[in-house]
């Protein structure tokens, strides 16, 4: 299934959640090295900027002063309008017009465990970003947020794959659903593809970090996303 060729696969330890990690602040770079970015929701006409955060102690729990849970993103949300003339409702505008990519990553079909994956969601490595979907909300993806996300790609020449969970089977999840319950917004949750995720060698395709920029580096320059 994976060639065996060191331009194929890369070998990331401890967690390959800094190929995502990387391609946020890459992003981040390039639009400040091209000038202030900012996207102008439909119907407005005040310009609303982008944001990238970064979120720690996910994987052991986000009830924390500094975690997804904490009260720190709505309150930097908040001021950053309140800092550029808005109000209250101005903030709840922009939440409203917004739209939030959880940028994680992706359990890959593995070659030993073919039977883990429903048959027709198999996301293989170096096939681009995962738009990942659960059916108890473990992933914080609905139909409108994997379309925009799909169409985002299709603008960046960027191949996408689809992951849905089995419903029979534990699954894990992100801090996509908690932005999500925490701020209204909707959310699309992604992710470049791996295997053997959370083990001591995770492993991940080297063309998906390049795939995975290109993808947040169009919805950044997307003027009308939502």
């Amino acid at each position: 299934m994976y060639p065996r060729t060191l331009s194929t696969v890369a070998v990331s330890a401890p967690n390959a959640i800094c190929v995502s990690l990387y391609a946020t602040i890459a992003v981040v770079v390039n639009s400040i090295s091209v000038g202030p970015v900012f996207r102008v929701a439909r119907n407005k006409t005040a310009p609303k900027p982008t944001t990238s955060t970064r979120s720690v102690g996910s994987e052991v729990g986000s009830s924390s002063a500094y975690g997804a849970h904490a009260p720190i993103l709505p309150a930097i949300l908040e001021r950053i309008v309140l800092a550029t003339g808005g109000d209250r409702e101005r903030y709840h505008q922009a939440i409203a017009g917004s739209l939030c990519i959880s940028a994680d990553m992706a359990h890959a079909v593995h070659p030993n465990y073919m039977d883990r994956h429903e048959a027709n969601h198999r996301p293989v490595l170096n096939g681009g970003p995962v738009i990942k979907s659960n059916a108890q909300q473990r992933y914080a993806t609905c139909s409108r947020t994997a379309a925009l996300f799909q169409e985002l790609c299709r603008r960046a020449e960027v191949p996408v794959q689809h992951y849905a969970h089995r419903t029979d089977l534990p699954c894990g999840s992100t801090i996509g659903p908690i932005t999500a319950t925490l701020l209204g917004i909707p959310t699309v949750d992604v992710g470049s593809p791996m295997l053997s995720m959370h083990s001591a060698r995770e492993l991940g395709g080297s063309a998906d970090p390049e795939l995975m920029t290109r993808a947040l580096c169009r919805f950044f320059s997307w003027p009308d996303t939502v």
